[in-house]
């Protein structure tokens, strides 16, 4: 008997010690991966992160008791237990099942309310408050490369944005390829570009430095390579990466943009240093009214 209560305890110390060597080789992972998506580094992307913590430590109060309940039973109605008992004539407890139906219910109430607020104080649609005015950025998905157009500066770039610290971004986004999505995760969620429509992304960077973008949506042979870097810097020298370009010797017209839709992988970046007039709304305006996308096409 007193063999057999060692090797019980041994096997609790052996199950313990891995569970702890697994939660402390997790721990030490996480400390020394850049992931992104847990790291912000804008207002959006901050208030994401935060909210991606709240429902994980809500949900854990479900996840952990159900695990050490399935353990704990595994163990104790193991084959071969001697302290298990069987009793047919058991009948459940109102206490215990009025117990795991409420908690669950309270968590779902919680996280539908959060999800609620969030989902309306996040809409990528909305504008971000500032005393700083919003740079435009419109972005073309192309096969399989980011087409980046400052139509205020009349500038565009292939795989690289600069935008400005501290200042919103208001992205406006299609697609000339296959269904798309946007995403910069230090910065903010995903979004789809889609061919005929435009939507929106607003955010903000927070902090200087350079963050990978990339494709959320399978779209082809190219899909893995369709990447592209946000530079985040002083205004300063967002002017002076503006007035770079504007001295590069390439010029994007429409001419120039019908060679840019053939499909191509791992492009460079790319610098244009005047854009054709209306060539984003030319772009979604092609596939919805043929009236338009001739009215915007002529002004090449």
């Amino acid at each position: 008997m007193a063999v057999h209560k060692r090797k019980q305890k041994i096997r609790y110390y052996l199950v313990a010690l891995l569970l702890l060597t697994i939660l402390v080789a997790a721990s030490i992972y996480l400390s020394s991966v850049n992931i992104p998506l847990l790291e912000p580094k804008g207002l959006i992307a901050n208030k994401e992160a935060h909210l991606i913590e709240f429902a994980a430590l809500l949900s854990l109060v479900v996840v952990v008791p159900v695990f050490i309940l399935l353990f704990s039973f595994a163990y104790k109605y193991r084959e071969g237990s001697k302290t298990a008992q069987y009793d047919p004539k058991l009948s459940g407890s109102r206490t215990l099942e009025t117990l795991w139906w409420i908690i669950p219910g309270i968590i779902i109430l919680i996280l539908s309310i959060v999800t609620w607020n969030s989902s309306h104080a996040l809409d990528p649609y909305k504008p971000l408050n500032s005393k700083n005015k919003a740079v435009i950025i419109d972005v073309i998905a192309l096969d399989w490369k980011w087409l980046f157009i400052y139509p205020y500066q009349n500038v565009a770039s292939i795989n690289q944005i600069d935008i400005p610290i501290n200042t919103p971004i208001r992205f406006n986004i299609t697609s000339n390829a296959p269904m798309n999505s946007f995403w910069v995760p230090a910065l903010s969620g995903q979004i789809y570009a889609m061919p005929g429509m435009s939507t929106q992304l607003n955010l903000e960077a927070n902090n200087i430095g350079s963050y990978d973008g990339l494709s959320a949506n399978i779209s082809g042979n190219g899909f893995a390579g369709m990447r592209f870097k946000v530079l985040a810097t002083s205004y300063t020298k967002y002017l002076a990466w503006i007035n770079n370009i504007k001295e590069s010797p390439n010029k994007l017209s429409f001419s120039t943009y019908n060679l840019l839709l053939k499909p191509s992988e791992n492009n460079p970046v790319f610098y244009y240093s005047s854009v054709a007039k209306n060539l984003y709304y030319y772009e979604v305006s092609k596939y919805m009214s043929p009236v338009l996308s001739q009215k915007y096409g002529g002004n090449s």
